[in-house]
């Protein structure tokens, strides 16, 4: 499957920490798209998301991943402006050349884990933060805590 121009993630204004999507949750968010057809996913303060969509699989079909992913801190109609747009980094050879306190979209992971007796296979993992604090987040590190948070 080829998938482009699939997400806007909205991020609550200000949000610093991980993001993580938790998809095919029955109880979850009910799904909602653009008028062209993005999913949006809004991410509540808690930064987890449990959602019905289902998890997207595939090839990116743009070198550009940007224009499968748009993360903003706006919901506005335009849905976030080139001013309220989060770059994500997906290119870390050049990271020293970026500014260390921008705020950027990094470490991108599909996965799932396990909490007590429940499996949570579907899951979109991102972390919002500072360059200079990139390297204090581990994937795919939950717990019971976590999810309570968020309910």
């Amino acid at each position: 499957m080829r998938v482009s121009r699939l997400f806007i993630l909205i991020v609550p204004e200000g949000y610093i920490g991980r993001i993580a999507i938790i998809y095919n949750q029955q109880k979850g968010v009910k799904t909602e798209y653009t008028k062209d057809g993005r999913r949006i996913l809004r991410i509540p303060a808690c930064g987890i998301l449990k959602t019905q969509f289902t998890a997207l699989y595939g090839i990116v079909s743009s070198d550009a991943e940007e224009d499968y992913f748009k993360f903003c801190y706006s919901d506005n109609p335009t849905l976030g402006s080139s001013a309220d747009t989060i770059t994500f980094l997906k290119d870390y050879s050049k990271v020293d050349s970026l500014p260390q306190n921008g705020i950027f979209i990094f470490n991108r992971g599909l996965g799932g884990f396990g909490v007590g007796n429940v499996d949570y296979k579907d899951v979109e993992e991102f972390f919002v933060d500072t360059l200079k604090n990139r390297e204090k987040y581990r994937s795919f590190n939950f717990d019971q805590v976590d999810l309570d948070r968020c309910n």
